[in-house]
């Protein structure tokens, strides 16, 4: 195998004339997500989950604590978490 040596060589990075302002959104992980749905369900205090990542898997864990009582509201962005009676865990 042969290397070019014009594809080996260093890329400048960019970089900004001025100052930057900018707002990033880091993609959700369904894993923190499910996370945080439990410790919500198991919260005495409502809580928010901002932006949560909408899977199938997360849908699931939510609909799955909604039959315990507890409530998930969302409007695409903000997620409103209120705790329910605790039913029994198996």
């Amino acid at each position: 195998m042969t290397v070019n040596p014009a594809h080996t060589a260093l890329w400048p990075a960019p970089h900004a004339s001025g100052a930057v302002d900018a707002t990033v959104h880091v993609p959700g992980s369904k894993s923190v997500t499910n996370r945080a749905l439990v410790l919500a369900a198991l919260a005495s205090e409502p809580g928010w989950l901002r932006r949560p990542l909408r899977s199938r898997d997360t849908l699931l864990m939510a609909a799955r604590a909604a039959r315990d009582g507890r409530r998930y509201r969302g409007n695409g962005v903000l997620q409103l978490l209120r705790r329910g009676r605790l039913g029994r865990l198996r």
